[in-house]
């Protein structure tokens, strides 16, 4: 039996500049933004390969991304820009985190003409949420 951990700390900055000129009145905020997202991701994982017999595995993982400077200035449901033709200040928007399962089988077995056939077997699901 094996097993493994591992965690990974991503650190993304999202800077993005309102180069309208002149800018917009207020009470319009701009397109300018300086944001950063920190994120700590952790995985792990177990495998079990008998001697001679199929293997087994199954693991966790988890994932992140910044929005997108797009998502930034097009995060606002009441006042939506229109692609391509404007984007609007908005709300800052949080990270989309995706969390993985996934679990499986794998066997070796011998060929009738020499060699190993392999064959596997998994299943994974994976959500997302921001």
């Amino acid at each position: 039996m094996a097993s493994h951990r591992e965690r990974a700390l991503q650190r993304h900055a999202v800077r993005t500049t309102d180069g309208l000129s002149p800018p917009l009145p207020p009470p319009a905020a701009g397109l300018g933004n300086d944001l950063t997202f920190v994120k700590l991701n952790p995985a792990a994982g177990v495998s079990y390969t008998p001697e001679g017999a199929p293997g087994f595995y199954a693991g966790f993982s988890q994932g992140n991304r910044p929005p997108s400077p797009v998502e930034l200035g097009c995060a606002d449901p009441d006042s939506p820009c229109h692609l391509p033709n404007a984007m609007a200040s908005d709300p800052p928007l949080k990270q989309v985190v995706s969390r993985t399962l996934e679990a499986g089988a794998r066997a070796r077995t011998p060929r009738d003409c020499g060699g190993m056939r392999r064959c596997s077997a998994r299943s994974t699901t994976t959500t997302s949420c921001s």
